[in-house]
């Protein structure tokens, strides 16, 4: 599963003593962040996320200093979301919070705050693996200098859906009597 593929990739990052950077793509509403809560709960960690879409302009770095500080105080597994909503220089995809929110111009960069938590010392200080969420793969990662392990999260099939259905009505006490197969 991603999750066992996700945690061997962590643990071998741990046993080079590098910080493991997991990138997470994929449309939204797909499970990427049930995906990171899963993760969190194999490591026994909570969760800490950072919705990069909605940290109000010029509050990045003050946003990811406190989320730096929250996850070490937590033995927290931490996740950046969003992260095309803050590239520079893009065309960054609408935000549902804030969909009058402009692109900027110029070629396509990480903003200075984020460029410098990114690296290998801005990982170290974290003191853990990061999850970053963005519905594209964001090849900026790519050049920061970690050690990048990239999940792309699809929507599930419809046989996969209905799995999962099934799954959470026998886990609320839904007798199989009165599940009706046909429902998706």
């Amino acid at each position: 599963s991603m999750v066992r593929a996700a945690l061997a990739s962590i643990q071998q990052a741990q046993r080079e003593g590098k910080p493991r950077l997991i990138e997470l793509s994929g449309p939204p509403q797909s499970g990427k962040t049930h995906l990171a809560e899963m993760l969190a709960a194999a490591l026994g960690q909570p969760l800490l996320c950072l919705d990069l879409a909605a940290v109000p302009r010029g509050q990045l770095a003050v946003a990811l200093a406190d989320l730096w500080r929250e996850a070490r105080l937590q033995g927290a597994l931490a996740m950046l979301q969003h992260l095309d909503m803050v590239v520079l220089g893009g065309v960054p995809l609408q935000s549902a919070e804030d969909p009058e929110r402009p692109p900027q111009s110029g070629p396509r960069r990480l903003p200075e705050e984020l460029s410098a938590v990114l690296s290998p010392t801005g990982l170290q200080a974290l003191g853990g693996p990061l999850l970053v969420s963005s519905q594209e793969r964001e090849a900026l990662l790519s050049r920061q200098g970690l050690s990048l392990w990239h999940v792309t999260v699809a929507f599930p099939s419809p046989a996969q859906r209905a799995r999962l259905m099934d799954q959470a009505l026998c886990t609320a006490g839904v007798p199989e009597s009165e599940r009706d197969p046909d429902v998706d």
